[in-house]
């Protein structure tokens, strides 16, 4: 597969999980919430090669890396199956978004 194509996969759902945390959370915790999000897929990142090279220098060979790997999308898949599914209303705004003066722009 071309770098291009998996580094659209790969940047597709991490747009993915931020704008379901939007969609899903409360307003006072959207904020943390992509936060959080972003850090463990931060943390995932440096990891992932790190241990994917840890394994190859422990002298198991190839395969295992690809055991590692599986095994850890299969838990990224059952967690993103347990999570609820989105609320499909969002509460009444009570203040006027950030930016504005009582709903009108400022600019």
């Amino acid at each position: 597969m071309p770098a291009p194509v998996r580094l659209f996969g790969l940047l597709a759902c991490q747009a993915f999980v931020n704008a379901y945390l939007i969609g899903c959370m409360p307003a006072d915790l959207r904020v943390p919430a992509v936060g959080w999000s972003l850090s463990v897929g931060r943390l995932g990142a440096i990891a992932g090669p790190s241990l994917g090279g840890r394994i190859l220098d422990s002298g198991l060979g190839l395969e295992w890396n690809f055991h590692f790997f599986a095994a850890t999308a299969a838990v990224g898949a059952t967690a993103a199956i347990a999570v609820p599914p989105a609320r499909s209303g969002h509460p009444a705004r009570t203040t006027p978004p950030i930016g504005t003066a009582d709903g009108a722009a400022v600019g």
